[in-house]
């Protein structure tokens, strides 16, 4: 059971990269901000504070990923709290 939430918590670390990706690196292009629903001067104007929101979901994957290798490791509690933060954030 703990495989299967570990592997859970890293598809949703996963998600979190890819939704840094499209918040901090391809804000303004076509087909995120399609995904998003906003336009081109709605992109333009919300630039930066979606750089600042990108990098949160990359640091949430970062703390998300260094749980399940802290698991990994043998170290149970401080893996699992760290888990928990990342993806229950």
């Amino acid at each position: 059971m703990v495989i299967a939430g570990l592997v859970f918590a890293a598809l949703a670390a996963a998600l979190h990269v890819y939704i840094f990706v499209m918040e901090s690196l391809t804000w303004t292009s076509a087909r995120t901000r399609a995904t998003f629903g906003i336009s081109e001067q709605e992109a333009q104007a919300t630039k930066e504070l979606a750089f600042n929101q990108g990098f949160y979901n990359l640091f949430l994957a970062i703390v998300t990923v260094i749980g399940i290798v802290a698991v990994g490791l043998g170290h149970n509690a401080v893996g699992a709290a760290l888990v928990f933060a990342g993806v229950g954030s």
